[in-house]
């Protein structure tokens, strides 16, 4: 573990009325160890203090290099308090602590994206680690000729498509290993020419000729049954790769989540009186649902806030036909907040909607969750095969509309973005700036009914 020499809040946010919410950016290492263990604890102290109302702890997604995410969150949050001050919100009874995760869920950085190590963030750096050649992190899964052939194919520009099989083969063993390696026991994990076929129609489209159309492409198929009419440009080497690390992003977000983050989430909420508010972007909703499920009762935090959500849309189902009727992996979460969860989802995301429920077909997923595709993502579809009478869908509100008190019963609300989230990027705007807002608002309502 590294003890981070700086202490405190790395930012400041100004909150309206001449205020200043300070803004922790605690980080981790892709085993959830803290790399931020002095900071951690003055923040905990901070909690406990009694100098603020709501504690908010946010955390970035997959591919998030360490500037964009620093940005994500001073620009979420600066825009957030503005919005709370702009429809008369601002005032004493809500004084909030800011948390930003910062965990290592970019793989391959490009020259250029080394994480800064400015003033008052170095106790952050070192959980993104040093850049590596781009094929290192998979060539050291993998025997010593496979990854001089990984070494040779990724040195090239855009694949053909015997090349581009040559690749699919060499990482298909990989996303096999990564299927299987919890011991769980659903859908196996496609081959290699699959593979291929599902990555390639997510992305160009391309012209397959007569003698292996993409319909037709199976995994019994050949290099010379994927001859192509022009390079397999999609398949640069590069993107291939980075593609790869969905798999393995994704199950850094749940080890993230369910070790540091649990640790910092439960004794934010044992050791003081301040409402705890968890959001997520994209993977980071694995995380602090990961870190959620690991919360012991009867402990709960008052309110969640997954946008675009890049996990499976069954993941709060009651039943999962294809595990033998067992829940979807994060159900148990339900009972964990006060506040119904909001999670939003939209038709625009096309990541979600195109590339995720393709590129996530491993059995585990499916176990983790949901349908329309058996792999769709909850921020594409939304919630999926739930309880009667726990899902609410309304749609996602800008400032000042008002979310009504939920019904008796109700434990999700889906919240359409169709008309607010244009992409699965487009996650710090009004409109989920203010469903964070309304959370707090009901928050507040709650406490006071229980007081």
């Amino acid at each position: 573990m590294v003890e981070d020499d700086a202490v405190g809040p790395s930012l400041t946010i100004s909150g309206g009325g001449g205020a200043d919410v300070p803004l922790y950016l605690i980080s981790f290492d892709k085993h959830g160890d803290c790399m931020a263990p002095r900071t951690r604890a003055a923040l905990l102290a901070e909690a406990a203090s009694g100098r603020y109302t709501d504690l908010h702890i946010y955390s970035h997604g997959w591919n998030n290099v360490f500037d964009e995410a620093v940005r994500h969150y001073a620009e979420f949050f600066t825009e957030y308090c503005g919005l709370r001050q702009g429809n008369g919100l601002a005032g004493d009874s809500y004084r909030p602590l800011l948390v930003g995760l910062i965990w290592p869920s970019t793989a391959l950085l490009a020259p250029g994206e080394e994480p800064p190590r400015l003033a008052r963030l170095d106790d952050v750096a070192p959980a993104i680690g040093a850049v590596e050649p781009e094929s290192a992190p998979l060539a050291a899964e993998m025997a010593p000729d496979d990854a001089r052939q990984l070494a040779v194919l990724t040195s090239k520009g855009p694949l053909d498509g015997p090349d581009a099989l040559a690749l699919a083969q060499l990482l298909a063993p990989l996303l096999e290993r990564h299927a299987n390696g919890d011991g769980e026991s659903a859908m196996p994990a496609p081959g290699a020419a699959a593979l291929l076929r599902d990555w390639n129609s997510a992305a160009l489209a391309a012209t397959v000729t007569a003698t292996a159309t993409t319909d037709a492409v199976t995994d019994a198929a050949t290099p010379a049954d994927l001859t192509l009419s022009g390079p397999f440009s999609f398949l640069n080497p590069r993107e291939l790769l980075r593609k790869v690390t969905v798999f393995t992003m994704k199950d850094r977000a749940g080890v993230v989540g369910s070790t540091g983050v649990a640790e910092l989430v439960r004794d934010a909420v044992e050791s003081s009186k301040i409402r705890v508010h968890l959001a997520g972007h994209s993977y980071g909703a694995k995380v602090v649902l990961a870190a959620l499920a690991r919360l012991p009762a009867p402990l709960q935090v008052t309110s969640v806030l997954l946008l675009q959500p890049a996990v499976s849309a069954r993941c709060f189902a009651e039943r999962i036909p294809e595990r033998g009727g067992a829940p979807g992996a994060y159900r148990q979460v339900l009972g964990k907040t006060v506040l119904p969860l909001f999670t939003t989802f939209s038709e625009h995301d096309s990541a979600l909607n195109t590339f995720y429920p393709l590129a996530l077909r491993r059995g585990r997923d499916l176990g983790e969750i949901r349908q329309v595709s058996p792999f769709a993502a909850l921020g594409a579809v939304g919630p999926q095969e739930v309880a009667q009478g726990e899902l609410e869908v309304l749609p996602l509100l800008d400032a000042p509309g008002a979310y009504a008190t939920p019904a008796p019963g109700i434990r999700l609300r889906a919240l359409d973005g169709a008309s607010g989230i244009s992409g699965h990027g487009d996650v710090r705007n009004r409109y989920t700036e203010w469903a964070m807002a309304s959370l707090v608002l009901h928050g507040a309502a709650a406490s006071a009914a229980a007081a």
